[in-house]
Parts: C-alpha cells; sequence; structure tokens
C-alpha cells in the first residue's frame, strides 16, 4: 500500500469512511472520491456539489446482490431483473462502470453519485485506455477512500500516470509552461467527451488546475524525475523536453495499446495502399511534425465513443427522472450561452482558405512559412499550431515526398554515350574488367522532408528528384575499375545502369 502514497494527496477523510461502512457491503479492492465536490475548483462552492465516488470490487454480481438487498432505493427499475443482470449490463456496455447518481447521505448532509467497477475492467482501462474513463479521471488528484493491496493494480495506477507523461510530451512543443502541461494532461479525458458540447464548463480543466497545481506536482513529481532524460523542469516552473524523433519514438512505444493501435490504423489509412506494421509506423510517425495531433485526434475518438457509450448506460441505470435531475445539477454556478459558445476563432474563413491555396499552390512550405506568408499578407497574427490544424481540417498531412530518379540532359548523354561504347562487349570483355575497393562519401545525404497532401492529384510539387544511385566522391585505384551487371562508375562519380541507358535509347529513337 505503500506504492500508492503519492495518490492520498489530502488523506483518508473520516467522513467519506463513515460513508463506507454504514452504507455500502464492505468488499471493496479500492475506492476513491473525485470532482468538484472533493477537491477544489476554481469557481465553485466544494460544499454545495455532489461528491463521485468509484468503488472497486472482486466480485461485481456478489457486490450488487448484498447492495440491491440493503439499498434497493439506490437503483433504477433495472434491479427487478435481478442482481445477475444488473452486473451484466455493468460489465458490458458503456465503459464497464454501474452508476447510481443523486443518492442523499443524510448522516453527513451530503449528496454523493457512485459507481461500481471490476478490478479487473479497471486494470485494463489504466493499461490499455481501453474506455480512457476512469483511467482519466485518475489523471488528476483524487482523494483516496480505501487503498489497495493489489499487487497489480497498484503497477497500474502508476503505468497509468507514466502513460500520460508519455502522450502529453508527444502533443505539447518543445518549450512549454508546467501549467500547460498540467492541463494538458487533464484534458486528455475531456478532449472529444460530448458532454463538454453541452452541460459542462469550457474552462473546466483550467478551474481543475488552477488550485490544485500543489496536488499535481506531487503527484507526477516521481514520474517526472524517471524521465529526466527526456524532459526538464526548472524551479521557475518552465520545461523543456527532447523534441527529436529518438524521444518522439520512446513515447510512441510506451502509449497504451488501444491509442497506439489507434495511430498505426490513421497512418496506414492515410497512406493509400501501403501497409505498414507497428514499428514501422510508429517510426514514420515519430518523423511527421503532426504526430502530436495524430495522438490528439486518436485520444478525441476514444474518449468520444466511451462517454456516449456510458452517458446513454446512465439514463437506464439512474432512471429518466434522475437523469433530468441530474442534467439540470450540472455546473450550476456557469451561466448557460445562448447561440455558439466557446473561444472566437483568430483566423477568419478567409484566412482558412488561403492557408490551404498556399499550402496546395506550394506542397513543401512547412507550418511555419505558411504562417509567416499569413502574416506578411493579411497581417493575421496566428499561431503555428492553428496553421496545422486548419491543414488538418482539409485533409492536407505532412507525408513523405514520391521519389522520382534525377536525370539531367548532361547524365542522359554520358548514358546514351556509354551504351554505345560498350554495347557490343562479350562475356569475355567483361571477365578482362578489375574490381579494386573505394571508399564513397554521399553528396546529398539523407534528410527528411515533407510535403503537404490532400485528395488532389499527385504533381510535380509532391516530387523529389534524386538519383537511383546518389552521388558520390571516390577514392579510387590507379586501375581501371567498373562494375559489372550494367553499373559503372562515371568519372564524375555518378553511377549509372543498363536499364537506365536503355531507357535513354528509346527516348533517343523515339
Amino acid at each position: 500500500m505503500a506504492g500508492l502514497s503519492t495518490k492520498a494527496l489530502v488523506g483518508i477523510s473520516s467522513k467519506y469512511s463513515r460513508i463506507l461502512l454504514s452504507t455500502f457491503p464492505q468488499n471493496f479492492t479500492y475506492c476513491f472520491a473525485y470532482g468538484s465536490g472533493v477537491l477544489k475548483q476554481s469557481g465553485s462552492d466544494i460544499t454545495k456539489n455532489m461528491v463521485d465516488m468509484i468503488f472497486t470490487v472482486e466480485d461485481p454480481p456478489s457486490w450488487h446482490k448484498e447492495n440491491i438487498s440493503r439499498n434497493p432505493h439506490h437503483y433504477s427499475s433495472l434491479r427487478w431483473l435481478g442482481h445477475n443482470a444488473v452486473a451484466r449490463f455493468q460489465e458490458n456496455w458503456g465503459a464497464k462502470i454501474y452508476f447510481n447518481a443523486l443518492i442523499p447521505i443524510q448522516e453527513e448532509g451530503i449528496t454523493i453519485k457512485y459507481g461500481v467497477v471490476s478490478r479487473s475492467a479497471l486494470v485494463t482501462d489504466l493499461l490499455d485506455w481501453s474506455e480512457l474513463y476512469l483511467a482519466g479521471r485518475l489523471h488528476k488528484p483524487v482523494e483516496v477512500i480505501y487503498k489497495t493491496s493489489d499487487s497489480e493494480l497498484r503497477s497500474a495506477l502508476q503505468l497509468n500516470l507514466h502513460s500520460a507523461v508519455h502522450t502529453a510530451l508527444l502533443m505539447l512543443p518543445e518549450d512549454f509552461s508546467e501549467t500547460e502541461f498540467y492541463i494538458t494532461i487533464s484534458s486528455l479525458s475531456y478532449t472529444g467527451d460530448f458532454r463538454m458540447m453541452f452541460g459542462e464548463d469550457k474552462k473546466k480543466v483550467y478551474k481543475i488546475v488552477e488550485p490544485q497545481i500543489d496536488a499535481f506536482r506531487t503527484l507526477y513529481a516521481p514520474v517526472l524525475s524517471s524521465m529526466h532524460n527526456f524532459v526538464e523542469v526548472s524551479e521557475s516552473g518552465l520545461c523543456v523536453q527532447d523534441a527529436s524523433p529518438l524521444a518522439r519514438i520512446h513515447h510512441l512505444n510506451q502509449l497504451p495499446r488501444t491509442p497506439q493501435r489507434a495511430m498505426v490504423r490513421l497512418w496506414n489509412r492515410d497512406s493509400g495502399k501501403l501497409r505498414q506494421d507497428t514499428e514501422d509506423a510508429l517510426r514514420a510517425i515519430a518523423y511527421d511534425p503532426d504526430c502530436g495531433v495524430f495522438l490528439g485526434e486518436c485520444v478525441r475518438d476514444i474518449v468520444w465513443d466511451s462517454s456516449i457509450r456510458q452517458s446513454l448506460k446512465g439514463i437506464l441505470t439512474a432512471g429518466i427522472m434522475k437523469s433530468l435531475r441530474y442534467g439540470g445539477r450540472l455546473d450550476p454556478s456557469h451561466p448557460r450561452k445562448k447561440g455558439n459558445c466557446g473561444r472566437k476563432r483568430k483566423a477568419s474563413p478567409a484566412d482558412d482558405r488561403l492557408i490551404v491555396r498556399k499550402s496546395k499552390l506550394n506542397p513543401r512550405l512547412t507550418a511555419v512559412d505558411l504562417t509567416r506568408e499569413l502574416m506578411a499578407t493579411t497581417g493575421a497574427n496566428i499561431h503555428v499550431t492553428t496553421v496545422r490544424r486548419r491543414l488538418l481540417e482539409a485533409g492536407r498531412r505532412g507525408r513523405k515526398p514520391i521519389k522520382k530518379q534525377l536525370l539531367t540532359p548532361v547524365m542522359c548523354k554520358k548514358r546514351l554515350m556509354w551504351a554505345k561504347l560498350h554495347q557490343h562487349w562479350t562475356v569475355n570483355d567483361w571477365k578482362n574488367v578489375l574490381f579494386s575497393d573505394e571508399s564513397h562519401f554521399e553528396v546529398h545525404g539523407h534528410c527528411v522532408s515533407y510535403v503537404w497532401k490532400g485528395s488532389e492529384k499527385v504533381t510535380a510539387a509532391h516530387l523529389q528528384q534524386a538519383p537511383k544511385y546518389p552521388p558520390k566522391y571516390c577514392e579510387k585505384d590507379d586501375i581501371l575499375e567498373e562494375r559489372i551487371e550494367g553499373i559503372v562508375i562515371e568519372d564524375n562519380g555518378m553511377e549509372s545502369s543498363d536499364e537506365d541507358m536503355s531507357g535513354v535509347k528509346e527516348m533517343e529513337d523515339n
């Protein structure tokens, strides 16, 4: 239990302990409380908010059987189907949690909502982010009511924090603040949650992080300490991370299985007919400048799916009347807005169209180049990340240019001349060629470049001309040296082949 001490930030509350002892069956594996009714949030009165609890149990059917016997009024009409049906509904629908909401605890003068989850389902979500429901809630400080002695669950809780850090680092730039880091982590479970479009406060994440910044530091200090080779946090709160492709490959390999597989599927889907395995796809994604955007899309899809299914499930578990009452309680202090909500876009629709048009005219312009050109053209001062998002919204992604063999007129002439000189050579002539060692020094190198590509056809701007055999400076012996099987070294260090010669000769004949 000592391994979980980083999560017991506030200490075990006697009030919540009394609720567990007096109201519910006692065969718990792990219990915690979270939300605005437990930990302070900006602009919210903690004494007036409902307390959210999660009960982890080993055997859901047995637990529900005893709880229905003790607290039948907690359940909706589903209880008439029996405890086994309730447990099956919990395990097979939504995020594998069964919530009972708006339960008054008269002795303590509070209202609670509690969810029941099996230990195996919680461990799976923590390790794989299959639902990113409870795993997302445990990315933030919580108040532990009942500590677990299960070693597998303790390890899963810690690995969940590591996964959150790896994900946040992939989504953040090279330099960022400590507050931005914790906001990014807290946003993981809210990004894509459809409830943020209706009942929840749009500034909820910031209101969670700001008053709990010390609790976040305590929670993630051991994790950041173990990743000192990848990220440094100064005393002033400024953070610097290694944003190299090698570091991103490390973070991608440490991601939970569900978002990792989603990224590979997304990458292969956008690559057309080419299909890469997980290792090759992750390596390619690490070199893509939009790596963090891809990951954000995948996390958003996971949260969107689980939040919809769990919300629909909640209508049945709570009942229609309780669901309506609960919906009316969502953040009562936050005024409801009419019309379009959220911050107004800084870039106008005309700016968005200009970004896409310039990208199509010159796919080799980077997002930074497009940002500068937009500033020079319209005076719009927008961030480079905004430009990347607009391009992604238009279906344009960074892709490696298609390689096309480089053949200059001089090369064509020399290859044709060589082909004519050697076209009558016999096998015996080639036997007189002596081969010697040589050292090659690459001229072009292997730098990786990208172009923006949408649904349009491939044009010359999407191509990268490169010699089939890259130009090299060669240190050769004084002995005549040529390569058999149609490959020779020209005086200028250019490699050529019979296949290329025949193509050049056909072009001349035509």
